[in-house]
């Protein structure tokens, strides 16, 4: 078995580093290049975000033409349920796995006083965050509130922010899972917004505030009354919290992670050699 001929094509190359199965000389191609690889060559792909994996083809795009068809191509990784539903949809004798995120909640973690800030991404959905909080500044209320936009920020800098900070806006949409609306569950933020479908798995009414998507009002008045909770008692989502952090810490660890990891990495290499030995 010649380990080098397996070639990943993974988008999000930083989640898979560490994995002990991983092969040494894979490299990293884009999804188009699929077709084009050498006839020995076979592919496992990972795919961050379900949503993004028709965008390069045409509307009348034919099966032979998407990767995910080809012969080659022994399986995919994705990162939610919602992304593996997507998947089955539309692949359904495609082997599709889904690896959970490991959330490393000692580096998200709540501080003791939180700040009044508020954090947000700009690059996502940015006219809906936009028209939230400028409804809420003509209401007077972020006249003692700091607005941080973490869009550029480094990942010790994500974590440093949402560590301090009372509340985490989420402007998701079309995501395969969500990243950051998670770490500030796991930081402790009261985390309000949109699940954006992906992140639909954790955001439990115990502990967010989830809002239908593009319905602003709501998003505002919601924004608006949580401003004004902590106003009056900073401690008072405390509980909730507590119970994000707990459902992070269970359900998104190092130690899952891996496990999916090995039951993914079992079927290809397995997969990988009935087709060299065919």
């Amino acid at each position: 078995m010649k380990i080098s001929d397996l070639i990943i094509v993974v988008l999000f190359v930083c989640f898979l580093l560490g994995f002990t199965c991983l092969p040494s000389k894979a490299q990293t191609i884009p999804t188009s290049s699929i077709i084009d690889v050498k006839e020995d060559d076979r592919v496992a792909t990972y795919n961050q975000n379900c949503y993004q994996a028709l965008q390069e083809f045409p509307i009348d795009v034919s099966a032979k033409k998407v990767p995910y068809n080809h012969p080659k191509v022994l399986a995919s990784l994705v990162n939610s349920d919602d992304a593996m539903g997507y998947m089955h949809y539309l692949f359904p004798k495609h082997p599709t796995f889904k690896i959970r995120h490991s959330i490393d909640t000692n580096q998200f973690q709540s501080a003791t006083h939180k700040k009044k800030q508020i954090l947000y991404m700009s690059r996502k959905n940015h006219a809906d965050i936009k028209l939230v909080l400028q409804m809420n500044s003509l209401r007077g209320n972020l006249a003692h509130w700091e607005l941080i936009d973490i869009d550029h920020f480094t990942h010790a800098d994500v974590s440093k922010a949402m560590q301090e900070s009372s509340i985490f806006l989420s402007s998701n949409l079309d995501e395969g899972f969500g990243l950051p609306a998670i770490e500030a569950i796991a930081s402790g933020c009261i985390v309000i917004g949109y699940p954006g479908k992906g992140g639909k798995e954790y955001f439990k009414e115990d502990f967010t505030m989830a809002i239908p998507e593009k319905n602003i009002l709501l998003f505002a008045k919601k924004l608006e009354e949580v401003i004004k909770q902590i106003e009056k008692n900073p401690n008072y989502w405390n509980s909730q919290t507590d119970l994000g952090r707990n459902f992070v810490a269970k359900n998104y660890n190092e130690m899952l992670e891996k496990l999916d990891m090995e039951v993914a990495w079992n079927f290809i290499l397995e997969k990988y050699n009935e087709n060299i030995d065919a």
